[in-house]
């Protein structure tokens, strides 16, 4: 710790800052590439692994600590060991690469990785810098939310940089192996070591946003130095650490200046599960979603929260887990036609958080499959005061109501999802709904309406449709022939777009 004062705050006070204001940036160190299932050492156990290998290979006749004390003579003690030790034990650019290819082949990312992309992926977060050489934050989106993030890299031109973008972005501030720019030696991680668009990438994030550090030592001068010379915007630093009393002195001058606070905090995983357990409005993947894309996927991710489980330090990330964890039970129940159950095991969640948008959805979900129609509106209407994916539940209302015989407020939810996403998959699904919908009621539907529609069913998407409640609610409605010929034609154009997909 520095002889200056440092100011501190609780994980409550991050955490709502995070969710209030929607603009802090993430700088995560390699304490988050730590934890099971990815385990890749951090930086200070790689040296340690490699000072042992080179003690081997040389066999001195002296003993370890010494040698290795007279090695570290040859540098700037204040300067980079991780560099020094990673050329002593691999002196070319091409054997660092393929040690470092080793190191994260096999490493998946872990459930607060998925808590982070998703936060970034939902706008909580706008960006995440990073110095580690994995790619576990990248895998977790794509893995888990089918979704690529900007990835900015050391290549990019300083004048052209631009961080107020929309896509989620991930900045690799030292690049990684996929690049011939390796930036973990001695030369390429000094105070003057960044390229120029790296360093304006730090500079501008916490000029313009706050900043959460996390999993990050505070070792690197190239990181810390553009950092303290920075001018903070209002928004400020909030630095994660597991002791308060072990700060680096880079880390600790930066925290002497306004608006930055020392948190502390039980670990990354610890710091991520109660993100998730307390903002209402971020939604993690669902497993079934990801079940349809690829099983595999799905058994990862499952694995990941036994994992997060295990490892959870109190009552509160004990409870978001469980939640989740029933959560997911009930939608294999209802898949499995055990509504009932599902409902029940939606009640026992419900009764612990009255407020989980998604618990709502999902009952709402089982009281459709049986039937309950205005069961199931009321649930879905509450799932979206709570938070859940409204383009999810408004399709589900927009059939139950259609189901209901409540055609105008079918449309109403048909026509918002048009209005609220970008997905071709849902404006698709939004526009039959409201032609079904249009058509129930006897009202005239355009060529150009219906040509829009089949314009949707001719691009390149695929869809989860089941088709299963709006098929029986035609079988059983007393439409007219002519109105339930047309219906099922434009039901039937999205049915084959389907299984031209699969």
């Amino acid at each position: 710790m520095t002889d200056g004062e440092i100011n501190t705050a609780t994980v409550t006070q991050l955490i709502r800052a995070v969710k209030e204001r929607k603009n802090y940036a993430f700088l995560i160190g390699a304490g988050t590439s730590r934890p099971r299932p990815a385990e890749i050492p951090t930086g200070g156990e790689l040296i340690e692994i490699w000072q042992k290998e080179c003690y081997d290979h040389e066999n001195p006749k002296v003993e370890f600590d010494n040698w290795v004390g007279n090695k570290q003579k040859e540098i700037d003690y204040d300067k980079s060991r991780y560099g020094f030790w990673f050329e002593q034990r691999h002196p070319t650019r091409g054997e660092r690469r393929e040690r470092i290819q080793k190191l994260v082949k096999d490493a998946d990312p872990n459930f607060e990785h998925v808590i982070l992309a998703s936060l970034m992926a939902e706008n909580f977060v706008p960006h995440t810098l990073t110095p580690n050489f994995d790619d576990l934050l990248f895998k977790a989106f794509y893995l888990y939310l089918e979704d690529k993030p900007q990835v900015i890299d050391h290549r990019a031109i300083a004048p052209e940089f631009r961080l107020t973008h929309s896509k989620s972005a991930i900045v690799k501030l030292h690049g990684d192996y996929l690049y011939d720019n390796l930036r973990n030696t001695t030369n390429e991680t000094g105070s003057n070591a960044l390229d120029e668009a790296m360093k304006d990438a730090l500079q501008q994030t916490v000029e313009e946003y706050g900043l959460v550090v996390v999993g990050y030592s505070g070792e690197d001068d190239s990181i810390m130095d553009p950092l303290i010379e920075a001018e903070l915007s209002e928004y400020g630093i909030y630095w994660c650490v597991l002791d308060s009393n072990a700060v680096s002195k880079k880390a600790g001058k930066l925290l002497e200046q306004p608006n930055t606070y020392l948190v502390e905090i039980d670990g990354f995983g610890s710091l991520m599960r109660k993100f998730g357990s307390r903002i209402n409005d971020l939604e993690p993947p669902k497993p079934d979603e990801i079940i349809e894309r690829a099983e595999q996927r799905a058994d990862m991710l499952k694995g990941t929260l036994e994992e997060s489980k295990e490892a959870a330090t109190d009552d509160e990330e004990e409870e978001y887990i469980s939640k989740i964890s029933r959560l997911w039970q009930c939608e294999t129940l209802i898949k499995k036609g055990e509504c009932k159950e599902a409902i029940n095991l939606c009640n026992e969640v419900l009764e612990e958080d009255p407020e989980f948008g998604d618990a709502y959805g999902q009952r709402g979900l089982a009281k459709h499959k049986l039937g309950n129609y205005e069961g199931a509106i009321k649930d879905y209407s509450r799932a979206i005061e709570f938070g859940a994916d409204p383009t999810f539940v408004l399709h589900n209302r927009a059939e139950a109501r259609i189901q209901a015989n409540k055609f105008k407020k079918a449309e109403q939810d048909a026509a918002k999802i048009k209005e609220e996403s970008e997905s071709i998959e849902h404006i698709a699904s939004g526009t039959l709904l409201r032609l079904i919908s249009r058509i129930a009621t006897g009202e005239d539907i355009t060529g150009e309406e219906e040509d829009e529609y089949r314009d949707f069913c001719e691009k390149e998407f695929s869809t989860a449709w089941e088709f299963e409640e709006i098929d029986s609610w035609i079988k059983d409605s007393n439409l007219g022939s002519e109105k339930k010929v047309k219906i099922e034609e434009l039901v039937d154009l999205l049915r084959e777009h389907k299984d031209k997909s699969n």
